[in-house]
């Protein structure tokens, strides 16, 4: 039970290096048809599409196969918990997108189209997908810490207890201390996933 929800958890979360998907596509489907829509802004098909073939690549796994139902959801939702972010702080706090964010995506769009031009052309995917992504990434890392900075040591190592107490036969013979790394990503994942629902009740959200 423990490690089914980190893999859901993780695969919300900013370094998608859990992801354990196999591909990326939506068959033969009309690449303009609606995937997901937010507010006003839709996901198309089409994106969801070479976001998935990205988000794989980047982490070295095949994107050739199809995705599962399961697997197609879950990375649907990180794309629209990315667009709810973007809106989220374009709207509470644009500093977020200063100079420091526009350098760092100019810098990951070149560094990329230079280490895997063949791959990108060969894939369709243009610069506001590699945009998207790159925002999706420092959007959910950023609020992340700021749920990570809203939490004293005291107060999560007290609940990383609660926690291990209640959990206690899925940690076998690791004891708190082993498992608190494990334990502490868990609560704030937790806390991220709580923060984006909130978020979501202000929203008007389909998929």
């Amino acid at each position: 039970m423990r490690k089914r929800a980190l893999w859901k958890k993780t695969a919300a979360i900013l370094l998608t290096a859990a992801i354990i998907f196999s591909a990326a596509g939506c068959g033969t489907e009309n690449p303009e048809d609606q995937a997901a829509k937010i507010n006003d802004t839709v996901i198309t098909k089409g994106q969801f599409d070479r976001f998935s073939t990205l988000c794989l690549y980047m982490m070295g796994y095949d994107p050739s196969e199809n995705l599962t139902s399961d697997q197609e959801t879950s990375m649907l939702d990180d794309m629209v918990n990315a667009e709810v972010l973007k809106q989220y702080y374009e709207k509470e706090d644009p500093s977020v997108f200063s100079d420091t964010y526009q350098s760092g995506l100019e810098a990951f769009i070149s560094q990329t189209k230079q280490v895997s031009g063949e791959f990108i052309e060969s894939s369709g995917i243009s610069d506001e997908d590699l945009t998207f992504y790159y925002m999706s990434q420092y959007l959910t890392q950023l609020c992340f810490n700021e749920i990570q900075a809203e939490n004293s040591d005291e107060e999560l190592y007290g609940e990383a207890e609660k926690y291990y107490e209640e959990h206690r036969d899925d940690f076998g013979e690791e004891t708190l201390d082993e498992a608190l790394e494990e334990i502490y990503y868990q609560l704030y994942s937790d806390r991220y996933e709580e923060k984006l629902d909130e978020l979501k009740e202000d929203m008007s959200i389909e998929k």
